[in-house]
């Protein structure tokens, strides 16, 4: 076992250090095998989005992705859909949100994008939003207080919301 073996999978990602700091501990050598870590890679793209966004909620659908709201170049919070092919760079406007955050937590349900909390620009907000099929958000909830900077996770049909601010952003 060597040291060296403990830096170079430090190096490869967090989740690895952790595996490899695991192993030092418990007294396995440092060369038995262990899962493999996923590493992450990141590339620039050669594209951007026909409107510059900062802050926005971006949630997977299929071979795409949705950016949803976000707060624009004047520092106003948007209610924009927008669905990026990530291979060609296209952006096409999808839809529009009830009402415009940011630091908003998103998740896909079925064919519906589920947007929770956010800031709105001068509070934030508690409104669970839904966005159909056919982009038009609407307010179908809220969250028990305004939360931004929230996180979401869809676990089967459950649709967990962790952490956040009180929403006064």
């Amino acid at each position: 076992a060597s040291v060296a073996g403990v830096e170079r999978l430090t190096r490869r990602t967090a989740g690895a250090s952790l595996v490899a700091l695991a192993l030092v501990v418990s007294g396995v050598a440092a060369t038995s095998p262990a899962r493999a870590v996923p590493t992450v890679q990141v590339a620039d793209a050669a594209w951007s989005l026909a409107t510059p966004l900062a802050r926005e909620v971006v949630v997977a659908s299929g071979s795409r992705f949705t950016v949803v709201g976000g707060v624009d170049a004047s520092g106003t919070s948007t209610n924009t859909l927008s669905e990026v092919d990530p291979r060609s760079g296209t952006s096409t406007a999808v839809g529009s949100l009830a009402l415009g955050v940011h630091d908003a937590a998103g998740v896909r349900a079925g064919r519906r994008i589920l947007v929770l909390g956010g800031g709105t620009g001068e509070a934030g907000t508690a409104a669970v939003q839904s966005v159909g099929a056919d982009g038009v958000g609407t307010a179908t909830g809220a969250l028990p207080e305004p939360r931004a900077d929230l996180v979401a996770a869809r676990v089967g049909n459950a649709t967990y919301v962790f952490g956040g601010a009180n929403g006064d952003v």
